[in-house]
């Protein structure tokens, strides 16, 4: 039973220490440079404390403090939108609401010559939601996408021209 916990917590630190070396690696904490140094220091580190201390509850404790900084500083990270997007995702849309009224600013409308080549086009929608009469939302079977389809009375998107 002993030798199947000590497999289990090898496990565990393995794929906590997996986690770790990629959020070094990818995450904006360190200049770009040291990313490498650091994500491959610390998987270096933590094989070596494992195989050559003597008390590897100590290793283990000190492992689990590590992990939990690295954690914390993880959740630290403010949220960005100030990346290099792919052009066809480069614009954020929002909405504006003007009572019954809404506004959608940066709809995507691209004209596809190809599945790679395309001519962007980003517009401004205003639709009247008193003339709502039927919304359907659709999952895609892998959660990745989702769509929302809104009918109007008479037909039309209810788009204000």
């Amino acid at each position: 039973m002993k030798i199947l916990g000590g497999i289990l917590v090898g496990l565990v630190v393995m794929a906590m220490t997996l986690w770790a070396v990629g959020m070094l690696y990818f995450s904006p904490l360190l200049p770009e440079p040291a990313r490498a140094i650091a994500a491959g220091g610390l998987a270096v580190l933590t094989v070596l404390a494992f195989l050559f201390l003597p008390r590897r509850g100590r290793a283990l404790l000190g492992f689990v403090v590590v992990f939990a900084i690295l954690v914390v500083l993880f959740f630290r990270i403010p949220a960005s939108n100030d990346r290099d997007w792919q052009p066809e995702v480069a614009m954020t849309p929002y909405a504006t609401i003007n009572g019954d009224m809404i506004t959608i600013h940066n709809v995507r409308n691209f004209d596809y010559q190809t599945e790679t080549e395309f001519t962007p086009h980003w517009e401004t929608r205003t639709y009247d939601l008193k003339k709502l009469d039927a919304v359907d939302a659709i999952a895609v079977k892998t959660l990745t996408r989702a769509r929302c389809l809104s009918g109007f009375m008479s037909g039309s998107l209810g788009l204000v021209e």
